[in-house]
């Protein structure tokens, strides 16, 4: 794993049995995990909810497909944000009934660049040649490059905000379960 979120569910034990009227308590995990994989689209699209998203360098945005024309942050192929999907493997996304958790995260390799930033850091060939790169200024070579670093973007919910989703998931589901109860019994 990778890059993910986790949120204790143990103490609404006792509410999710209220809910389980026919269901598993697995089915409203799964929801409250849809919810945040929901969150993590929103973001997204947002391109920050918690805090906004440093906006790209000229030189990624010239770097990008198409010149960058329309350019989305962290979403040049998609990839990133569709590694949040809930077909991940189950050490990226995972339901643990049993200990009452919810997880949710990505095993793309580079999302904890981008999630927490990184220093600046030198790139150089893998072979000793030059390297060849897209500039603002233009198509360069260079035998070193001396990269400012990744800013930090945050994809994944904080825990206080995570926690706050997958409660209002479970209120929902709460609700729905009272408006049935009151129409069964009129």
């Amino acid at each position: 794993m990778v890059d993910r979120v986790t949120i204790d569910m143990s103490g609404l034990k006792s509410k999710l049995k209220m809910l389980n009227d026919g269901l598993k308590s697995s089915t409203y995990l799964a929801a409250m995990q849809q919810s945040l994989i929901a969150w993590v689209a929103r973001n997204f699209q947002a391109e920050g909810i918690e805090r906004r998203w440093p906006q790209m360098s000229p030189n990624t945005r010239a770097a990008r497909r198409g010149g960058g024309g329309g350019a989305r942050l962290l979403q040049n192929t998609g990839i990133l944000r569709a590694s949040f999907a809930p077909s991940h493997s189950q050490s990226a996304s995972r339901i643990d009934e049993g200990a009452m958790q919810v997880s949710v995260g990505t095993s793309v390799q580079y999302a904890p660049f981008h999630e927490f930033g990184t220093k600046p850091y030198v790139i150089r060939p893998k072979a000793g040649g030059t390297l060849a790169f897209m500039t603002a200024s233009g198509f360069r070579r260079a035998k070193v490059v001396n990269h400012p670093g990744v800013p930090h973007r945050r994809m994944l919910p904080s825990p206080a905000v995570a926690k706050r989703t997958v409660m209002a998931t479970l209120k929902a589901a709460l609700n729905r379960m009272l408006e049935r109860a009151k129409s069964a019994g009129k």
